[in-house]
């Protein structure tokens, strides 16, 4: 029983590394060519810290984990049209600048050079955590639309611990 259960845990630990890897494509290179080195090393330490909120859910309250797993695929499908991804940059650029004092200039006009390691570290952490949420909140409409009512057979919801 405990190896199932330890298995199920791999498979999904897998699963979410691969759907949360697949999502970095298109922010990653954004936000790789905005910062310097140290920024660089801001950002890296942001995704991993972005990954293991990931696995806390998995590991912790699954339902949470698993709805954000299953709402990554589609916000990793819509970098087709990188139309939500670019937006979660812009907003996070924008509360970075607000937070350090930038004022209100457009993103395009504000005349900051590349990030730093705090900048980095934020910008990534901002965007990460909007793309995140909105994985999560399709994740579990997915759910609500896929769970069966309860009824009497007690049908296995989408969320089950079955891979």
């Amino acid at each position: 029983m405990i190896k199932d259960e330890t298995m199920k845990s791999n498979q999904w630990l897998i699963s979410w590394t691969v759907i949360f890897g697949l999502n970095l494509m298109i922010p990653l290179m954004f936000g790789w060519g905005m910062c310097d080195s140290n920024g660089k090393i801001g950002l890296m330490l942001a995704v991993a810290l972005c990954w293991g909120v990931g696995v806390v859910g998995l590991t912790g309250e699954r339902r949470w984990g698993r709805a954000l797993a299953y709402g990554g695929i589609p916000v990793g499908f819509s970098q087709f049209f990188p139309f939500a991804q670019i937006y979660a940059g812009i907003i996070a650029i924008k509360v970075y600048d607000r937070l350090s004092g930038g004022g209100e200039a457009p993103v395009q006009d504000l005349p900051r050079g590349p990030l730093s390691g705090p900048g980095g570290f934020v910008v990534t952490c901002l965007t990460g955590g909007l793309l995140m949420t909105a994985a999560f909140a399709l994740g579990w409409i997915i759910n609500m639309i896929f769970t069966p009512p309860a009824s009497k057979t007690k049908p296995k919801p989408v969320f089950s611990d079955e891979f």
